[in-house]
């Protein structure tokens, strides 16, 4: 876990809604889920996402398709195909969003953030126990405390004559 925050946005999904940090941070969990239509470990880890949001209940997730324009075509179907319907947004409209969640560009990629805008869990590629990780990080997001406040200097000693 991260002290936080994480970096704040405002996206556009494909179909026009605005996606703003300011409005769930504090408020909600978010998770961003970066992938990409021709990625073969996407396609192993869409069953465990999918069966992790099924399991934890309504959660707001951002899918991120890092498509090139010869595939972005197929993101949107690709996400139902695989049962998973989330807002998308375009990862190359925005690229500092897309750097500050994901800065190796590395898919697939789900970014756990806590209601206090702290981030949870960052899963990187594939693994066996990602569903189970997915939803115990997103029980943590839900209930986690305030962000620690940030250490300030001790006063320095007064100097003695």
């Amino acid at each position: 876990m991260d002290d936080g925050p994480v970096p704040g946005f405002k996206v556009k999904t494909i179909d026009g809604r605005l996606l703003d940090s300011a409005a769930l941070v504090g408020n909600e969990p978010f998770i961003v889920f970066f992938f990409a239509t021709w990625c073969s470990m996407c396609d192993q880890k869409m069953p465990h996402v999918r069966r992790a949001l099924e399991a934890t209940g309504p959660v707001k997730v951002i899918g991120v398709s890092l498509d090139e324009a010869t595939t972005w075509a197929h993101a949107a179907g690709y996400l139902k195909e695989h049962g998973i319907n989330v807002p998308l947004v375009r990862g190359s409209d925005y690229p500092r969003f897309a750097l500050s969640y994901n800065p190796f560009s590395m898919i697939p990629l789900v970014v756990i953030v806590g209601r206090n805008g702290g981030l949870v869990d960052f899963q990187m590629g594939y693994a066996e126990n990602d569903r189970e990780r997915l939803i115990a990080a997103v029980q943590l997001a839900r209930t986690i405390g305030p962000l620690a406040q940030p250490r300030r200097p001790a006063p320095e000693p007064a100097a003695t004559p």
